[in-house]
């Protein structure tokens, strides 16, 4: 359905906001569109502490050394898309903060414009076609972090397509059951599995506890955690690679001993009552004092 919405939206030529709750697949499902359609894309997440010109770009050093210049313009993520003709998916969009903001302003007029004056020019980038600016953000009533509100001149230049969370065991079934039957080794534990995943979601879980950690994101992550459990162990069933992914996963969440054993007790009925396979061991790693950075991490050290 949210696809349905924002493939009408789209018609409008406008940037795209989505709104909904934390943590139900905004991005996620922008993400998917994009490959569906097969359209290249940038993505990043605002926060405070984003600055313009990781936007914009900025002059910064070179690695040439005497090959070259030792400072040179290096275009930033909404400049890379604006002359690719990619979209830009700005996560959060209202943790910006008003510089970042402001300096987005003439990609969301229509038609979108966009002059590097940072780096000196007087003339706006020839636009390609496909560019387009599409955010995502969590309402300030349905987020705990306290985030801010978008301004409504800012508010104006989107087309908004609310992405609802499910409220209803009913409404969470539907959403479920297709995120479920896609993992194809759940087999026939498709309804009990949406059961399970309800008693973890829900506010008020069979055990009496609460469980307002989990949230569509993470029993998400459970799903493909036990489908990557069983495809690295086939000797694992399903019902046992769902608790050790719920383990793995989830478990550190819980703040009532009470759910764990609820869960427990509902994957072994799923087991057709028979003990769960606990028997698989990960191997345990001695600490280091070595630091692992990520590619882009290495590059900026």
């Amino acid at each position: 359905r949210l696809w349905h919405r924002l493939l009408l939206a789209m018609n409008l030529s406008h940037p795209i906001l989505v709104t909904g709750g934390e943590a139900i697949g905004k991005s996620a499902a922008l993400v998917a569109l994009a490959r569906m359609q097969g359209q290249t894309f940038v993505q990043t997440c605002l926060t405070p502490e984003t600055d313009p010109s990781a936007l914009v770009g900025q002059n910064a050093p070179t690695s040439k050394g005497s090959a070259g210049p030792a400072i040179a313009w290096q275009d930033g993520l909404v400049t890379t898309a604006f002359k690719a003709g990619q979209w830009v998916i700005l996560d959060n969009i209202n943790q910006g903060e008003a510089s970042v903001l402001e300096r987005l302003n003439p990609v969301l007029e229509k038609p979108s414009e966009w002059i590097l004056t940072e780096k000196g020019d007087t003339e706006a980038l020839p636009l390609q076609n496909g560019f387009r600016v599409m955010a995502t953000m969590t309402p300030p009533g349905a987020s705990a972090s306290g985030v801010g509100e978008l301004s409504p001149a800012l508010y104006n230049r989107f087309a908004i397509v609310h992405f609802p969370e499910p409220t209803s065991e009913q409404q969470f079934n539907e959403e479920m059951k297709q995120i479920v039957e896609s993992n194809v080794l759940a087999g026939p534990f498709v309804e009990k599995t949406c059961t399970l995943c309800w008693t973890l979601f829900s506010p008020a879980p069979a055990s009496g506890g609460t469980s307002s950690a989990i949230t569509l994101r993470s029993l998400a992550r459970l799903l493909n955690g036990s489908y990557l459990l069983q495809r690295r162990y086939p000797v694992l069933d399903f019902p046992s690679a769902l608790w050790m992914a719920f383990k793995i996963t989830l478990e550190s969440q819980i703040v009532d001993s009470e759910l764990s054993k609820e869960v427990k007790k509902q994957l072994e009925n799923m087991n057709g009552g028979e003990p769960l396979n606990e028997s698989i061991r990960f191997a345990e790693f001695e600490e280091s004092g070595n630091h692992v950075l990520t590619s882009s991490r290495r590059q900026q050290a």
